[in-house]
């Protein structure tokens, strides 16, 4: 399936309005009979999958049972992630008819969901920044 980048505009540090090009994709987060659509960032630099943690507290993720990691953020930043085991957290990943079981990791400063590597264990995913696209398949 084929994705054209999503148009984000953004101010520069200056003030002028610039636009950005992200890989976003739809994806549903359910857990028993919570459901939850939303975008996420297909993010290939990403170690794991990343939560807000607005969401975790959603499906009542009990953060006390993960693991506090210290994250280096994409700014240079040192933060936290709570990594929760998929047999803890037990929220199922459904993106393309596929069903994702993986450990997540949840983040106070993460605002949008980013699909790290662990996604790319389910799908090959080709992106072509030049023509604003990103092709993904899955690996079943």
């Amino acid at each position: 399936m084929r994705i054209k980048y999503k148009q984000f505009e953004i101010r520069d540090a200056q003030g002028a309005l610039v636009k950005i090009y992200r890989p976003i994709l739809r994806i549903i987060f359910k857990k028993g009979n919570c459901t939850q659509a939303s975008n996420a960032l297909v993010d290939s630099g990403a170690d794991l999958i990343i939560l807000p943690v607005s969401l975790g507290k959603y499906f009542e993720v009990p953060f006390e049972k993960g693991q506090i990691l210290p994250v280096l953020l994409a700014d240079g930043q040192v933060g936290k992630i709570y990594k929760i085991t998929y047999s803890i957290h037990q929220i199922n990943i459904l993106c393309n008819g596929v069903k994702i079981k993986e450990p997540i990791a949840f983040s106070e400063g993460q605002e949008t969901p980013l699909l790290g590597q662990d996604f790319f264990k389910y799908f090959r995913i080709l992106f072509d920044r030049k023509k604003k696209y990103f092709d993904i398949k899955s690996n079943k």
